[in-house]
């Protein structure tokens, strides 16, 4: 990871950059290394036990495995669990994603336990071409820094042959979160 800024900048389980200290009158910081070890596991419940539903459990966690020298890690392992819910009616597929972190409690970092909340929607425009749109919501991990609240909008090309590629586009609406955020064609094989 390469961070490069005025203050101290940590990172949550989830990979939310989290600022601990702003120095706006001095030169920005460049901190470089490996970054956290982070790990996650899903299970898709059976859809024969919710009828149309679809739910997926994710536990995850953060292993400290950064350097906390170079303030690239607050030392210390964090613990999240997320439920994902969603139901196809036509080609839309409304979702709504519900998640609770257990930030780990360092000597030096306040940090608090965060929740999350994602509600959007996807919509099948074609065969190969999908539509997502979401409202997100992370609440604040330390007293320095609000809530983080904002729109998040992506497109899915899917070949037939496992291939798809995906470009996205966030904006903020809270202090909290990234101005603007783009991702240019992600391409993923399944």
């Amino acid at each position: 990871m390469r961070i490069s800024g005025r203050g101290l900048v940590i990172f949550d389980a989830s990979g939310n950059a989290i600022v601990v200290n702003r120095r706006t009158s001095t030169p920005a910081d460049v901190k470089t290394g490996f970054g956290d070890l982070n790990l996650s596991g899903t299970y898709s419940v059976p859809p024969s036990f919710l009828g149309d539903f679809e739910v997926k459990l994710t536990a995850s966690a953060k292993l400290p495995t950064a350097s906390t020298r170079r303030r690239l890690s607050t030392g210390e392992s964090d613990f999240g669990l997320s439920a994902d819910i969603s139901r196809q009616f036509g080609s839309w597929s409304p979702f709504l994603t519900l998640g609770y972190l257990w930030a780990g409690k360092s000597p030096v970092f306040t940090l608090y336990d965060t929740t999350s909340v994602s509600v959007g929607t996807s919509y099948e425009i074609s065969d190969n071409l999908v539509a997502t749109a979401s409202y997100d919501y992370d609440s604040s991990g330390n007293r320095l820094v609000s809530s983080s609240k904002g729109l998040f909008g992506s497109l899915s090309w899917v070949r037939d042959n496992g291939i798809t590629l995906t470009g996205y586009g966030t904006v903020g609406l809270s202090s909290g979160s990234p101005g603007v955020g783009a991702g240019l064609p992600e391409l993923v094989r399944a």
